[in-house]
């Protein structure tokens, strides 16, 4: 499932090019909804954002992507 606000689309389009089979939810979810598809994942994906840091919280095994800049020590989320 592919989550995100309108901003992500492009990304999503592309994303949902290459696995015809994701579910796009890309812009259609409020908080409530994307705090429950989190707590149901097997897997969140993602970039140093909040929904990553919600899904962790929430108990979902993440893997967050940074940058050479990012320190995971001071921003790796927890949960």
């Amino acid at each position: 499932t592919l989550v995100g606000t309108d901003v992500d689309r492009a990304a999503g389009d592309a994303i949902m090019a290459a696995f015809p089979d994701a579910h796009d939810r890309i812009g259609k979810t409020s908080l409530m909804e994307l705090a429950g598809e989190l707590s149901r994942a097997s897997l969140v994906i993602g970039n140093d954002t909040g929904p990553v840091f919600l899904a962790a919280r929430l108990g979902a095994p993440t893997l967050m992507l940074m940058s050479r800049h990012t320190d995971p020590a001071m921003s790796a989320p927890t949960g």
